[in-house]
């Protein structure tokens, strides 16, 4: 009893923690959302007015949970916690804080498969690393579906762990959960894997025919729960897998074992998660070997590599390394507490710093001529009072918005942004032109082309230039662009002649806009800077009054 309630406050207190912290900083931080973001943006805020009609109207709820579960493009777990946060507004802070939900989750399960495996105080332990890992706590700040991914499989790890498969109830409960996962993203296949080579490992179950009959019955829940998305998903876009197996974000198969060290879990934690998978492969902890070192082997293969996509193995090495810590014979409450403290020290500097110079040393210069990590995409975003992507952002907001054009034609205007920079490579669908922008992102009646890097041959590029009313094209050489951001430029030229030019904006390394009509006086490093953040506007000529 005394356990449990240790438990509770202890992880009560860390979602106090967490809420507040990311309350404060996701309510002071400048940033774009990055494609994915808008589009989930956007799709959060159709979920909550569909399901708000559905309510009014009864008649209409089967049709708008057919909506939401048929969407073509992720399924719909995270989005239907999100839009339920709306309640108390329209906003995304509200949208991400709604990744408590999942936190809370994560929490419980990291607790309880560090129990399981170790002890009471291992699983507290590593309930409190994993939410001190930098890139934990950064993507609970993001508006993407990788927390909840990551949430939903520590919780089906922990449940396989139990290995309660000789109930019926215990095998439908780990089914329901199950399906939910797989509502959560389409990766979490990939992650289930490990849970699904344990239950074979052990040799019990496979002389139990209970055991057996009852694991067929949490699979055909599941299946049949993930159904409600993947089936029509399936037929929508076939070959989904193998547009990700396309993707060129980074061939590099380092690039996992670089990036956790250099920002996913630094130094300290790093060294500590080497030390502790060499003790728990001969501790024969064989779930969380296989769900840290496989699994990072099989992403590593892969040509497209983010930071995020990793994400659901960090609550195991956290078990791990909190097992190890408390296997030792002598020290352990000193290194338990020197932990903590750095952990909190860590976690404060890399959250309200305005700028850390090893991030953005990353940011700017580990992909030269090719920016292709953005703050907001691997989420170790901070609290930025003059953010150069938020600020160049403004600006291209307001000469469009001074445009007469744009002024008076009386409805949406569509921006096309032919960028590397800022990772956007969607057409931004605006309400109107307003200083809040993205944040005044809704549905468009025309029509929208999604790209994506599977998808570069099937999009009618010259139909897309055509489409919106300006285009913003940045100033750099077309082999570094991706390819259908490099289709794009190539359609425009093209197309130039039905386009007027409107003004080229210049973005200096300190954050301020320098005027085009006046060159600035700049060092050869600003000059280096300004080269790679320098836009072009144009005006489509045949804008709609």
């Amino acid at each position: 009893m005394k356990n449990k309630a240790t438990t509770f406050t202890l992880i009560l207190a860390l979602l106090v923690f967490y809420g507040l912290n990311n309350y404060y900083i996701l309510a002071n931080t400048k940033h774009c959302l990055n494609p994915d973001q808008i589009c989930y943006f956007e799709h959060i805020i159709k979920i909550f007015h569909s399901l708000g009609r559905a309510i009014l109207n009864p008649s209409l709820l089967f049709s708008t949970l057919q909506s939401i579960f048929m969407w073509d493009f992720k399924p719909p777990l995270f989005f239907l916690t999100a839009s339920a946060s709306l309640c108390f507004g329209i906003n995304k802070v509200n949208m991400v804080m709604s990744n408590l939900l999942y936190f809370t989750i994560l929490l419980f399960a990291t607790y309880g498969i560090g129990r399981k495996l170790y002890s009471h105080k291992a699983g507290l332990l590593g309930a409190f690393l994993v939410s001190m890992f930098p890139t934990i706590f950064a993507f609970s700040r993001v508006l993407m579906t990788d927390f909840s991914l990551t949430a939903m499989v520590t919780l089906t790890y922990y449940l396989f762990l139990l290995n309660n498969f000789k109930s019926l109830k215990f095998a439908l409960l780990t089914g329901l959960i199950i399906g939910l996962g797989s509502l959560t993203k389409q990766a979490y296949f990939i992650f289930f894997i490990p849970a699904l080579a344990y239950f074979f490992l052990q040799k019990e179950n496979l002389k139990s025919l209970t055991t057996l009959r009852n694991f067929v019955f949490t699979l055909i829940l599941g299946l049949a729960i993930a159904s409600t998305f993947y089936i029509d998903f399936s037929f929508k876009d076939p070959l989904y897998s193998f547009h990700l197996l396309q993707c060129q974000s980074n061939p590099n198969p380092y690039f996992y074992l670089q990036n956790i060290l250099d920002r996913q879990l630094l130094s300290v934690f790093s060294l500590l998660f080497l030390i502790s998978a060499l003790w728990a492969f001969k501790q024969k902890r064989y779930l969380l070997i296989i769900a840290t070192l496989l699994l990072l082997l099989i992403f590593s293969l892969s040509p497209n590599k983010q930071d995020r996509f990793i994400l659901p193995i960090f609550p195991c090495i956290a078990v791990i390394i909190s097992g190890f810590i408390l296997s030792l014979p002598k020290f352990r409450k000193t290194i338990v507490t020197a932990l903590i403290l750095f952990s909190l020290l860590q976690y404060f500097i890399i959250s309200y710093g305005n700028r850390i110079p090893a991030f953005e040393s990353y940011f700017e210069h580990s992909l030269p001529g090719l920016q292709n990590s953005s703050i907001s995409e691997s989420g170790l975003f901070f609290i930025v009072d003059e953010s150069r992507y938020y600020d160049l952002a403004q600006e291209i907001i307001k000469t469009v918005a001074d445009d007469p054009a744009a002024k008076h034609s009386g409805r949406k205007i569509k921006v096309l942004l032919i960028t590397q920079d800022w990772k956007i490579n969607s057409p931004l669908k605006y309400l109107k032109i307003s200083k809040k922008l993205p944040m005044k992102i809704l549905q468009s009646e025309d029509d929208f082309f999604y790209l994506t890097p599977g998808k570069p041959k099937i999009i009618d590029y010259n139909r897309l230039v055509l489409w919106p009313d300006f285009i913003v094209i940045e100033d750099i050489p077309p082999e570094n662009l991706l390819p259908y951001a490099r289709e794009l430029n190539k359609s425009f030229k093209q197309h130039q002649s039905k386009f007027q030019f409107v003004k080229t904006i210049l973005f200096t390394s300190d954050a301020s806009i320098a005027d085009d009509k006046e060159e600035p006086d700049l060092d050869p490093s600003q000059e280096e800077n300004i080269a790679q953040s320098k836009v072009h506007i144009y005006k489509n000529i045949c804008l709609k009054n």
